[in-house]
């Protein structure tokens, strides 16, 4: 579940509870948000819980987005090093060569 769909999820269920007058603060929105984040988001989890001023949910949304395009990145970057390191090893011709094979 993507940072958008997981965040406007916590969002509904607080606006579902305060049409029925229980209602949630932006701090207790900030908390159930950060509580169910995936370990992925461990180390901007961190970082949030150690600032002196509470943040907005917008706020939390907005940081939570910036490190979900991080991470995506990261696993991109990642995956271009592999392929690169098969190449220079000669690995990715026996790859190209078993999935022509398999498509045959």
């Amino acid at each position: 579940m993507s940072i958008t769909d997981y965040t406007m999820k916590i969002k509904e269920i607080c606006d579902a509870l305060r049409s029925i007058s229980l209602t949630k603060d932006e701090t207790e929105m900030v908390q159930i948000c950060l509580g169910g984040l995936a370990q992925k988001y461990r180390p901007i989890q961190t970082t949030i819980c150690m600032r002196e001023k509470p943040l907005s949910f917008f706020d939390l949304q907005s940081m939570l987005l910036v490190e979900e395009n991080h991470i995506v990145a990261s696993a991109s970057m990642h995956a271009n090093n592999k392929m690169l390191y098969m190449l220079s090893r000669g690995q990715i011709c026996n790859y190209r060569k078993v999935i022509s094979e398999s498509s045959t």
